[in-house]
């Protein structure tokens, strides 16, 4: 499993947290860039924040409003958040924008879930909805990366942010997924920066609207307030991701039912 290659990496119980040393604050990982994003950028629109985590619309044919996101930002209890009233802000943050308002799909053994959601009326001026598709496939190796999400560190203080210049460092799938308890998901390797705040959020492949995975893993022994933690950056010390393929995979009935646009 990743957490026996990754011994300082942990799964996390709410949003993801990546900490860096203080030679390097504004990224983790050498090779990785961020940006942060405005409503002039498409990427803009195509996430939601979720109780400081990240979410995002999925592309369908059905004309319903889908949002996929990870269970542990709802501290794994997809369906009693959704029944107690959750609720998902757009890319400023600002205003609310919708509501859950059912459960598609969240069982024990993934992190991944998706649920259908109601616009909230009215919208802000502006409001947005660009929708991505899901990947059946696993790319190869070392192929360019982009995250979207809320980094919630103290460059980006939570903002919509894009990271990229990263890759997968991997093409065939662990076994297991970085939590013994999800067994249904499968990670691969990557070296873009996670910070908190991008947990849910998609891993597009590099230029195109195309999901290939959620972010998985996080570290601590990357502490920028921690002046003793010294030990430079190496570019082998990666995170993990979990792979949207083995998600369609294990429900492709369901999102063909609701018509969501898997890319082939």
């Amino acid at each position: 499993m990743f957490l026996r290659i990754l011994i300082s990496s942990i799964f996390l119980s709410g949003c993801h947290q990546t900490k860096t040393n203080s030679a390097n604050l504004d990224h983790f990982f050498t090779d990785s860039k961020r940006v942060k994003l405005t409503s002039s950028d498409w990427e803009y629109h195509s996430v939601l924040n979720m109780n400081g985590c990240t979410a995002f619309w999925v592309k369908n044919n059905k004309n319903v409003n889908l949002v996929i996101t990870a269970r542990h930002c709802m501290d794994y209890k997809v369906t009693e958040a959704c029944q107690n009233g959750l609720f998902f802000n757009d890319a400023s943050k600002l205003h609310k924008v919708a509501k859950c308002n059912r459960v598609v799909i969240a069982q024990n053994d993934s992190d991944i879930a998706m649920v259908e959601v109601n616009l909230l009326n009215p919208l802000p001026s502006g409001f947005q909805q660009i929708s991505l598709r899901l990947s059946s496939y696993i790319l190869a190796a070392n192929s360019n990366l982009e995250m979207i999400g809320f980094p919630a560190d103290s460059m980006m203080h939570g903002n919509i942010a894009k990271t990229f210049n990263c890759v997968n460092r991997s093409t065939d799938p662990n076994q297991n997924s970085t939590d013994k308890n999800h067994s249904a998901d499968r990670a691969v390797m990557h070296n873009c920066t996670t910070w908190g705040g991008n947990s849910g959020g998609p891993i597009l492949m590099a230029g195109t609207d195309i999901v290939f995975g959620i972010p998985a893993t996080y570290r601590r022994d990357r502490d920028s307030n921690n002046p003793a933690d010294s030990r430079t950056m190496d570019r082998s010390e990666l995170a993990a991701l979990d792979l949207i393929a083995y998600f369609v995979q294990y429900h492709k009935a369901t999102l063909d039912a609701w018509g969501v646009d898997i890319y082939k």
